[in-house]
């Protein structure tokens, strides 16, 4: 199973994959982020085939990891830059592997992370936030108009506990649907 974590810069994935990666004991992969591919369409479009490839060929493989960032990535990122990627082959390569993957969805209330952020003396584009946040919350209508897996988890309303449990509900209801276990690397 590939558990792909999406969202917005700032918002706890990173967080979150640390948690699901311990407390399932399997193993996380971290995707680069994705703003700093913005500046050439081309490099773009290398940076989505990419991601699409490898979780392609992770998805195949009969153990279980969880990925800070993935196939979405391109997509929302493109459309808050306005660059023109390539996403039908994400969105094949997806459909294809959707039996082994599940999305989460980690969004939030832009004010609340940065205002968070702000603590930290970190700058941030509010603005470019907002752009993002916007097209994680519209991309979950691609993943329920292909029956794909997703779960959204507003991370600024819930506690890290919350949070992972919320995501533990869901990986149950999954186990449950298939009538198998999830929870071991075999």
């Amino acid at each position: 199973m590939l558990i792909i974590l999406e969202g917005c810069d700032k918002f706890g994935k990173s967080t979150l994959v640390k948690s699901i990666s311990k407390k399932l004991q399997i193993s996380s992969i971290k995707m680069p982020k994705a703003h700093k591919f913005f500046e050439e369409e081309e490099t773009l479009n290398a940076l989505s085939e990419n991601y699409a490839l490898t979780l392609e060929q992770i998805s195949r493989s009969k153990a279980h990891f969880v990925v800070d960032r993935g196939f979405l990535t391109g997509i929302v990122y493109s459309k808050v830059f306005k660059r023109r990627v390539e996403s039908s082959y994400n969105l094949e390569i997806m459909k294809r592997c959707k039996d082994r993957l599940l999305f989460v969805i980690v969004t939030g209330e832009v004010d609340k992370i940065i205002k968070r952020t702000r603590s930290k003396d970190r700058v941030i584009d509010t603005d470019l936030l907002h752009k993002i946040n916007e097209e994680y919350n519209l991309i979950k209508n691609l993943l329920k108009k292909n029956n794909i897996r997703y779960v959204s988890i507003d991370t600024t309303s819930l506690s890290k506990r919350e949070c992972f449990e919320k995501f533990e509900r869901f990986w149950t209801s999954i186990e449950e649907s298939e009538g198998r276990s999830l929870k071991t690397n075999s």
